[in-house]
């Protein structure tokens, strides 16, 4: 995991927000639990967090679905990486991420994840999660909140994971 604001810095749009990026992806062992979001969820104002509300946190606390496939034995207490100038794409003629445009972001990548990757079991290249041969086609849901819902019988066990931006 890479921390963006401090890849990003000045560059980053949002320095308020707590965001991550993961080099390959994220293992289903490595997802402690997740929040699905209900159809009327209303993301919160950065004026509403400055002045302490939490209707997200509060909704966390009650409706976290833990994975018990979570591996606390390997990813507990387990830290991001901070911040990799190497692999920002932040303005290549900016100081410092001019520093590090004598590689190709894919060696950068490989350097980084050599370095970082023991903990999620790098093998040396991409991609980090082998596709599926089993896995014929993903169709990609048009509702989110409402997809699983109407087709609950159709998605396979476990539920590796749904990704909504």
């Amino acid at each position: 995991m890479i921390k963006l604001s401090d890849s990003l810095l000045q560059f980053d749009e949002y320095p308020e927000e707590d965001e991550y990026t993961a080099m390959g992806g994220i293992l289903w062992e490595q997802v402690y639990g997740w929040i699905r979001l209900p159809n009327n969820y209303e993301a919160m104002t950065t004026e509403q967090l400055k002045n302490g509300e939490s209707n997200f946190y509060d909704m966390a606390r009650k409706h976290l679905a833990f994975n018990r496939d979570y591996n606390s034995n390997k990813f507990k207490g387990q830290p991001a990486s901070g911040g990799q100038l190497r692999l920002a794409g932040a303005p290549q003629s900016e100081w410092p991420w001019s520093y590090y445009q004598n590689k190709p972001l894919r060696e950068a990548a490989l350097e980084f994840m050599q370095e970082m990757g023991g903990v999620v079991d790098w093998h040396g290249d991409f991609p980090l999660i082998a596709p599926r041969p089993w896995v014929k086609s993903i169709e990609v849901a048009n509702e989110p909140s409402t997809w699983l819902d109407e087709n609950v019988n159709e998605v396979p066990r476990p539920l590796v994971g749904v990704d909504m931006i």
